[in-house]
């Protein structure tokens, strides 16, 4: 047991110190690798769900091999724990580069929207849901008024 744990700190010292080499050296880094991990990953993924499905349908005597799990269900699943950049947009406007070279500090911007609009939520660029502001504890939220669909949302994503 004594020899495991050496091993192993071992192992995660050799990777520390991998770690920075290969931070240095990202631009050499081969793409393929990284993509093939993830393909081997979601393969993995799948396989695992497959065994859990064989699992749950052996218990039941009267079935012939269960029900499948939907291909993107599991593809969802592979994806939830990926964290993404959520944007609250106010309004968007068009201008000139010269006019947005010549903005200064109390300029005033304005936007295409109306007073009392909702906001759209986006998730990666990809509109998501709408909402309106609140205040809570001193700092702003957005309460969710309407939700963009789960299969749309995903496919956005």
């Amino acid at each position: 047991m004594a020899e495991e744990e050496e091993n192993l700190e071992d192992a995660v010292e050799d990777d520390a110190a991998t770690d920075d080499d290969s931070v240095e050296n990202l631009d050499d880094l081969d793409w393929s690798d990284v993509e093939s991990d993830l393909k081997e990953n979601r393969e993995e993924v799948l396989a695992k769900a497959g065994e859990d499905e064989d699992a749950e349908s052996g218990s039941d005597s009267g079935s012939q091999g269960g029900a499948k799990v939907a291909p993107s269900a599991l593809e969802m699943d592979f994806l939830l724990d990926v964290q993404l950049n959520i944007a609250v947009e106010v309004g968007r406007s068009q201008m000139r580069i010269e006019d947005l070279l010549q903005l200064d500090q109390g300029s005033v911007l304005e936007l295409e929207s109306i007073v009392g609009q909702p906001l759209d939520i986006r998730g990666n660029n990809q509109l998501v849901a709408r909402g309106e502001v609140v205040v809570i504890n001193d700092k702003f939220a957005v309460r969710i008024t309407d939700i963009v669909s789960p299969d749309d949302r995903f496919a956005a994503l």
